[in-house]
Parts: C-alpha cells; sequence; structure tokens
C-alpha cells in the first residue's frame, strides 16, 4: 500500500478514532462507523486494522473500559452503573467482567486512588515516581501547584498527530518540528504560535504502544491547504481546569498526578470527552526539549453530583 493512500486512509479512519473517543456509549455499530469514514462495511474491519493495528472491537472495548477507569478516579463518589452506562456498557456485570480482565480486580474493589500501575495491572511501573494523596496534598498545601479554570473559545486547529507515540521520543519531537515548519510557512512566525500537545490515551492505562499523541497549533479560518499528514480540526469552545508547571519531565508528571487525582475529583467539575491538553506558555523547542513551561489542562464540565 502507497504512503499517500495509507495517509488518506488514515485521516478517514481519524474521525472514527475520535468519535469512539467522544462518544463511547453511542451508535458504535460497524454501519455506522464505516460510513463515517466513507468505507464500505465489507471492508472497514480489515481498513480499520491496517491503520490503527487493532480489531475495531478490540478499540471500542480499550477505549470504553479505559475511559470508565479515569472516571472512577476523577469521580470517586459516582456509581460504578452509572460510570459502565456513560461509558458504554449495557451493565455493571459486563463492566465489572471486562475490567477483572484486564486489571486482574474487581472495580468495586479498586480504591479509585491507588494508580493501577502500583498494582501492577495496567502496565509495569514506569521510572516516575507515584505520589500517595497525602504528598499531592502537601504540594496544594506548600503552594508548587494550583488549579486555576479558564474558558477556551471554538478553535480551528491544524493536528498531526504520532501513533505509538511513547515508544521514542524523536518521533514525538520530528513531528513537531513538521508541523512547526509548515506553521511557519503557511501561517505566521512560529513565535507566535499557539501550541498544544493532545493526549488522547493515559499512559498509567494504556499498554504504551497504543498511545496516540496530537500536535496542534491554532490557525485561522482562511488557513486551508495543510502539508501531508497534518489536517484540520474544530475545538469545540471548553472550560479547562489546569495546573502551570515548569521544570523537567519529573514535574510536569507530578502536576498531572497532582491535577487528576487530587485536584478535579475535589473541585466541583468532572472531565468531559475531550483529550487532555498541554498548553505551551513557552514553546519547547526555545527551552531545548529539557524543561517546558506550560499548563496541564483538562476540559470539564460543572459535576453532575454538585
Amino acid at each position: 500500500m502507497s504512503e499517500a493512500r495509507i495517509e488518506a486512509w488514515r485521516a478517514r479512519i481519524d474521525r472514527v478514532v475520535d468519535h469512539v473517543q467522544r462518544h463511547p456509549d453511542g451508535d458504535l455499530r460497524l454501519e455506522t462507523l464505516a460510513a463515517l469514514a466513507c468505507f464500505s462495511p465489507f471492508h472497514f474491519h480489515r481498513i480499520f486494522k491496517t491503520v490503527t493495528g487493532e480489531t475495531l472491537g478490540g478499540f471500542i472495548g480499550r477505549i470504553r473500559l479505559e475511559k470508565a477507569a479515569r472516571r472512577m478516579m476523577a469521580q470517586p463518589g459516582t456509581a460504578l452503573l452509572t460510570i459502565a452506562l456513560e461509558c458504554g456498557f449495557e451493565s455493571a456485570s459486563g463492566f465489572s467482567r471486562a475490567f477483572r480482565r484486564r486489571f486482574g480486580i474487581a472495580p468495586s474493589r479498586w480504591d479509585r486512588v491507588t494508580p493501577l500501575k502500583e498494582r501492577n495491572l495496567g502496565k509495569e511501573a514506569g521510572h516516575f515516581p507515584v505520589y500517595t494523596v497525602d504528598e499531592l496534598a502537601a504540594a496544594d498545601g506548600e503552594g508548587r501547584f494550583e488549579t486555576a479554570f479558564f474558558h477556551y473559545p471554538r478553535q480551528r486547529l491544524a493536528v498531526i498527530r504520532v501513533e505509538n507515540a511513547y515508544s521514542a521520543f524523536d518521533r514525538i519531537r520530528a513531528a513537531h518540528d513538521r508541523l512547526a515548519a509548515w506553521y511557519g510557512e503557511a501561517v505566521a512566525p512560529v513565535t507566535g504560535m499557539m501550541l498544544y500537545g493532545m493526549s488522547h490515551d493515559d499512559p498509567e492505562i494504556t499498554p504504551l504502544e497504543q498511545c496516540r499523541f496530537d500536535w496542534a497549533a491554532v490557525v485561522p479560518e482562511a488557513i486551508s491547504v495543510a502539508a501531508a499528514g497534518i489536517r484540520f480540526r474544530e475545538m469545540p469552545a471548553c472550560t479547562v481546569a489546569a495546573v502551570r508547571a515548569r521544570g523537567d519531565v519529573q514535574v510536569l508528571d507530578r502536576a498531572w498526578q497532582y491535577l487528576w487525582r487530587f485536584s478535579l475529583p475535589r473541585s466541583g467539575f468532572e472531565p468531559i470527552d475531550l483529550p487532555a491538553m498541554e498548553v505551551y506558555v513557552t514553546p519547547p523547542a526555545v527551552l531545548g526539549w529539557a524543561t517546558y513551561d506550560m499548563w496541564c489542562a483538562v476540559p470539564v464540565q460543572r459535576s453532575k453530583e454538585t
């Protein structure tokens, strides 16, 4: 299969990937998703696996389960049945079986605080320390992190996607450089580029080889022609909960843990079906990719429990 054809197919499959991630409880029948990608249902399974490396059913099941696990962490007071139904499972028992198969424990027995990786369930523990809630509370009391809320208007984005994003940092950096080079030629000097990094999967839960990451730059409506691998996407208006992080990757990881595991569950807000974002205050290329200055941001809405 030629690279040009793979790229054309990937653009159409990405529509399905994004739809499943946003609507895990929606109509995800083969015929519906094939129509969304403008493919024949007869060929859709093969095309989807060719592009993503996963079967369609396997992908849908994984996204539903991982979204449920994230919501369990972010909404510790919400009933399992409510989370299961909102994430596309037909019953609490079906969700429980799927969760146990994946993580080796019943969801009712998980404390929703201890990261799954500490139980050697989602994946082997990585090189980042896992902070207890008490340690994260101490960081809050010492003022190391503070959660702010911002409203973003609807924005038009130019996006480049990195598959298997965390297998090698060079792949993420190369994709950034491609987007920046195109932006500098087609839009404006890169010094004024509003840059986002968007994680569609949680590396604490999702196998690393299946994690996807997008670089996105805000572009004017008048820009209509992109380079290969770069696509346009609308980001709807949203409110985000965000924590400013300045430092190395250890600091960034601690900020994310603080936001997801300490601040957000206590905020009166809950995450919505849009990807978490790195919102860069200073472009990473300017800082040399060794230290960072960014907001760790999660799109949110007022909690249904409040």
